[in-house]
């Protein structure tokens, strides 16, 4: 069973006034499904433009789906105060996805419609919609407006478990809270919005050592994906759960293998284990002929190649990731190399953002693979046209909506004291 966004819309997110839209797949959705060379997003833009309000912005929803009852947080408000643009002062993202499994012939799809609106520095979540896509139709299974449900499909029963918790809770973060006290299933139509939640993995400068993950082989299944989280401090000390201690192993083991690609000369990384209590902390020291290093003296590209392997490990699993300035410290051929390979693959979802040309070079071939965001907030997405070339076309400025107005003589006296 996989799960695949298909469309994303967004606005109220930092500098995205008006909506955005990104598309990731084709129109029509039939089986069998094939992500190679579909499954990678690359998104390109000048500086403040809104590539990074992206990217926070899927923060922002898997945060209210997972974190219990994270708008009434101080977190939630210290972070929704800095990232809600402060005119609209209202948040809106639609997600489009489907589940797939192209053994059994089955494809389900679903959107997610989520608004949060601040009132006096205070979040609360204004409407919520998830909808079933069916052939001809949507079928709303649950809205809720202003925290009262007015669109509801399931038990009634179940209806009640649900009444007054609604304004500052999604209604997804809601029901995995019933379904663990009541140990029970309510319907694999609601399930599915949670695993899509779940399956989204989102890597920011001041988000991605929020959370980060260990991955079993069999992550794909809907009902028992096996993880654990591990969180990372400032000096690169992992802190795990004791009970996972064995696993953290064979995930360094991975890693080892991973920066061996792009340092022959790593012989292994040793593991330092202190136990405190219930938990492990974890200090990894890479082992070269002769000495050996602890990663928070590593550099700051092998750094952050060990900071993003869980995200490509979990890509791989069929996780869907979003990762701001992938291209940050990392070197321009190793990129391209990383690309490739994943370009091929069939499984998960590769977005980031990035000023760096050489991804036009991998992708501009791929359908859905390079979008562009205007001066005026929108999207235009590269579709491949006789023998010209992604970057070519965009370093001449030539991309619809995306002109490049800086010239040399724009610095002239910039730099220049005065008198």
């Amino acid at each position: 069973m996989n799960i695949y966004i298909n469309h994303l819309k967004l606005s109220g997110i930092k500098s995205i006034k008006t909506p955005i839209e990104l598309s990731f797949y084709n129109k029509t959705i039939t089986l069998p499904i094939n992500l190679e060379n579909t499954n990678i997003k690359a998104i390109y833009g000048a500086n403040g433009i809104g590539k990074s309000a992206i990217i926070h912005g899927l923060d922002i929803y898997k945060s209210v789906i997972l974190k219990e009852g994270y708008l009434y947080t101080e977190e939630a408000k210290d972070s929704l105060s800095e990232l809600i643009n402060k005119q609209t002062k209202t948040f809106n993202i639609e997600i489009s996805f489907f589940i797939f499994n192209n053994e059994q012939n089955s494809l389900e799809k679903y959107k997610h419609e989520l608004i949060i609106k601040e009132s006096d520095n205070n979040f609360y979540i204004k409407e919520e919609k998830l909808i079933k896509i069916l052939t001809r139709n949507e079928k709303p299974l649950i809205s809720i407006l202003n925290g009262k449900i007015t669109t509801w499909s399931f038990s009634l029963d179940f209806k009640e478990h649900f009444i007054n918790k609604l304004e500052k809770r999604s209604i997804v973060e809601v029901y995995k809270e019933i379904k663990l006290k009541e140990k029970d299933t309510l319907d694999k139509d609601l399930e599915v919005f949670h695993l899509l939640a779940r399956n989204i993995f989102v890597s920011t400068e001041s988000t991605y050592k929020d959370y980060l993950y260990f991955y079993s082989e069999d992550y794909n299944s809907i009902n028992k994906p096996k993880k654990f989280n591990y969180k990372v401090d400032n000096n690169y000390t992992y802190v795990i759960d004791l009970k996972n201690k064995g696993l953290s192993k064979r995930h360094f083991k991975q890693m080892e293998q991973f920066i061996k690609v792009f340092k022959k000369e790593l012989i292994n990384i040793d593991l330092d284990f202190k136990i405190d209590k219930d938990k492990v902390y974890i200090d990894p020291y890479f082992v070269y002929e002769g000495y050996k290093v602890h990663l928070k003296f590593e550099s700051s590209g092998i750094k952050k190649l060990a900071d993003l392997f869980m995200f490509f490990k979990a890509k791989e699993a069929g996780g869907i990731i979003f990762i701001d300035e992938l291209d940050a410290s990392i070197n321009d051929v190793y990129l391209i190399k990383l690309l490739e390979y994943f370009k091929e693959s069939n499984s998960g979802q590769l977005v980031f953002t990035t000023h760096n040309i050489s991804p036009m070079e991998v992708l501009s071939d791929s359908k859905h693979s390079l979008d562009f965001i205007t001066e005026k907030g929108q999207i235009t997405s590269w579709k491949k046209s006789g023998n010209y070339k992604a970057a070519n076309v965009y370093q001449s400025g030539l991309i619809k909506g995306l002109p490049f107005n800086v010239y040399p003589f724009d610095f002239v006296g910039v730099f220049e004291e005065e008198d």
